[in-house]
């Protein structure tokens, strides 16, 4: 215990030293700028009382539409697993600041078990790519393409490759699923739009099949429809962290080179120049308008500039077929609790990084006997692909 402390003492008076220093630097070099708001430091203790979608129309009201700060979000989970949770925080962690800190396994412990625990699920998966390679069963995917070219990628360590290959799955697994329950959401908030929707379905499509994606031109209003669910609550409300690159002064706020820097999304997505009446779902704001602004919309909750999510196309192809093919298929109604139509709270999200709907019920009842048949010949089908694909397959109930 002695040695240590002989070993710890010195290195806080040194980390002491050098933020002091820091911070007489920083009020020579910035004067009387300020640090954008938050809580000082790193201190992350004040996360779990943050107020819940308030906070963004607060922050806009007060700083702007852009604002750079340490901040947080309440969780809706088991009170035991919170600060777990919250060990995890990018930031959390003191080597990212001092990675002298590396030396000392005691700071290395959590990051490594973390990066350990993703390592292994990476690797697993490219493994059994790898595998049925080998058998000759591999479908040919960005997996294999990545396998096969592996030196050329100049990507000869297999962790790197497993990590680069998992990217788009991991950054697409929960996103794209959450679009699809504020979909949900606001078709039972707002069922008149689901009417006009598949009206619109019905005239294009009929009722003798499914839409498919050469449809897609043929249905703006649904475009519209899937355009006004991502701007209306969004899948990231914060979007994805930046970094900035050099000393930035914004309305007298000072955003210090390498800060942490987080887009409000949900408040720009609701700005009342762009958005009249931004808490309503309105899917005519994309279709009756001249608005340049509009009529050339850019997703923000796929993020902004160079960092701009690559998957945001294979993203909107994918909710454009689920929930065409959903509103052509079946009638979907609120619960019954109580004796009473249940409509779930449009504001009561999950906190997180991706944000979803925290208690979506809903019911969904095929249209008719005819609609019931041609979903269960398209599952069929599925079923069969699914089985020549890999040889899974797959039950439904309907």
């Amino acid at each position: 215990m002695g040695n240590l402390l002989l070993f710890v003492i010195p290195l806080a008076l040194v980390v002491a030293v050098v933020q002091i220093i820091r911070a007489a630097t920083s009020t020579k070099k910035y004067g009387s700028a300020q640090l954008p708001p938050g809580p000082p430091g790193r201190d992350h203790s004040n996360l779990l009382d943050n107020d819940r979608w308030n906070m963004f129309k607060a922050w806009n009201d007060r700083y702007g539409n852009v604002a750079t700060f340490y901040t947080g979000k309440q969780l809706n989970i088991d009170p035991s697993k919170q600060h777990k949770i919250l060990r995890r925080v990018p930031g959390r962690f003191p080597l990212e600041s001092w990675p002298i800190l590396l030396w000392l396994p005691w700071f290395r412990h959590e990051p490594e078990k973390h990066r350990d625990t993703n390592t292994r699920l990476y690797t697993t998966a490219m493994n059994e790519v790898k595998r049925k390679m080998e058998d000759g069963t591999a479908v040919p995917c960005t997996s294999t393409y990545g396998l096969t070219k592996q030196k050329e990628l100049d990507m000869e360590d297999d962790v790197e490759l497993a990590y680069a290959l998992s990217a788009p799955w991991a950054a697409g697994i929960g996103t794209t699923t959450t679009a699809f329950e504020i979909a949900i959401l606001a078709m039972l908030h707002y069922p008149e739009c689901l009417q006009k929707a598949k009206a619109e379905i019905d005239e294009v499509v009929g009722q003798d099949r499914m839409p498919n994606f050469e449809d897609q031109q043929s249905l703006p209003y649904l475009g519209a429809f899937i355009r006004e669910t991502l701007r209306w609550r969004l899948v990231t409300p914060t979007g994805i962290a930046h970094s900035s690159t050099q000393d930035y002064t914004y309305k007298g706020m000072l955003i210090p080179k390498d800060a942490s820097v987080y887009a409000n999304a949900a408040e720009i997505m609701k700005d009342p120049a762009v958005f009249p009446d931004g808490e309503k779902f309105i899917p005519e704001r994309f279709l009756e308008t001249n608005d340049s602004r509009l009529l050339n919309y850019r997703f923000g909750c796929f993020g902004f500039g160079r960092r701009m999510c690559p998957g945001m196309h294979v993203a909107l192809q994918s909710l454009y077929i689920v929930i065409a093919r959903l509103i052509w298929a079946y009638d979907i109604l609120p619960v019954t609790i109580n004796g009473k139509p249940y409509i779930p709270d449009a504001d009561d999200f999950t906190y997180g990084l991706v944000s979803y709907p925290a208690n979506l019920k809903y019911q969904l009842v095929p249209r008719s006997e005819n609609h019931k048949n041609i979903i269960i010949a398209d599952a069929e089908r599925a079923n069969a692909d699914m089985a020549h694909l890999d040889g899974s397959s797959a039950s439904y109930d309907i």
